[in-house]
This record gives structure tokens, C-alpha cells and sequence, in this order.
């Protein structure tokens, strides 16, 4: 039971973690503007970006690199040197659970309202028109295509690379606090 409250834990601060570096990298580069955008602007700047499209590609790529790095957690936890194919089997349905919940809670048209509100409160009618414009042209356009492949080699060339190495020295960090407080308050 332990080993699971372990898993579990290592689960949440992986996925914490990776969303604190998004909710870092997306305040480091907004900056609040007012007077604010109307919502139908923003509307219309979601729709000109196909916004919805790339929070679903997103979406994806980020539950499979979630999938992925549990996986290998839960592996490392217990320490299995060879999956067995009963093993494997196992963590295909482990993902697939992972990414039904997945899906449900962060679905991209569940985060659209959410998104709406940001535009409208970060950026001014004038600088959502001014975007507007530009995704409306071929370079705007191109911008938009190349993205999904560009955040996607981030994520999977740049950010996982340092995300092992900061596990690395992460997790012994979590795991020796855990047992330092579980001394202090036995059961």
C-alpha cells in the first residue's frame, strides 16, 4: 500500500510540476493589458487560430508524455527490470484509463471558456484585432501550422530531457522528506 501511496504521490507531483512550468512559461511571456477585449474578439481570435484543433493536439501529446513518464515512474518504483507481456498489457490499460480521465477533465472545449476569459482579460480589443489580422495572413497561417510541431519538439527533445534529469534529483529530495516526515508522525 505503501509502494502505491508512493506511485501515486510521484503521479501528482510529475503532473504538478509539469503544469507549473506551463502556468511559468505562459505568465512569463502575457502581461496584463486593459481596458479588456470583448469576448467576441476573442471568439473570433480562437476561431482564426483553430484554437480548439491545437488544444486538442496539445492535449494529446502531453496525456502520452504523461502515460509515458508515469509508466517508467511506476516501472522504476518497483524496480522491474523486464516487462513481461501481462506487464505490458497492464500499463496500456493503466494509459488508457489515464488518458480517458485525461481527456474528460481537460477536454479542449471544457478549457475554451477558460481561455476566452484570459484573452479577454490579458489583451485589448486593439491587440486581439491586431492578432487577428496577422493569424489572417499566409505567414500568420504558417505560424499557426508549424506550432503544434514546434511546442511538440519542444516538449519532446528539449523539456523531457530536462524534466529526467530534474526527476533525478527530484524525487530522492521527495522521498527522503516523506520518510523524515513520516518519522515525525508514526502512525
Amino acid at each position: 500500500m505503501k509502494s502505491l501511496h508512493k506511485i501515486f504521490t510521484h503521479c501528482l507531483i510529475f503532473l504538478a510540476c509539469t503544469l507549473s512550468v506551463q502556468v511559468s512559461i505562459a505568465q512569463s511571456i502575457t502581461q496584463p493589458a486593459a481596458p479588456k477585449a470583448s469576448r467576441a474578439t476573442a471568439q473570433k481570435m480562437m476561431k482564426v487560430m483553430n484554437a480548439e484543433k491545437l488544444l486538442d493536439e496539445m492535449l494529446n501529446n502531453s496525456i502520452k508524455v504523461a502515460g509515458d513518464e508515469v509508466s517508467n515512474l511506476i516501472i522504476q518504483n518497483l524496480n522491474i527490470k523486464n516487462l513481461t507481456p501481462e506487464d505490458e498489457k497492464i500499463l496500456l490499460k493503466f494509459k488508457y484509463d489515464l488518458e480517458q480521465i485525461y481527456k474528460k477533465e481537460f477536454s479542449s472545449s471544457k478549457l475554451t471558456n477558460q481561455i476566452l476569459d484570459l484573452y479577454t482579460t490579458h489583451f485589448t480589443e486593439q491587440e486581439l484585432q491586431d492578432a487577428i489580422a496577422f493569424y489572417q495572413t499566409p505567414s500568420g497561417q504558417s505560424m499557426l501550422i508549424k506550432l503544434p510541431a514546434l511546442m511538440n519538439d519542444f516538449m519532446q527533445n528539449s523539456m523531457m530531457k530536462d524534466l529526467e534529469q530534474f526527476q533525478k534529483k527530484f524525487i530522492p529530495i521527495i522521498e527522503d522528506t516523506v520518510e523524515q516526515l513520516r518519522n515525525n508522525h508514526p502512525s
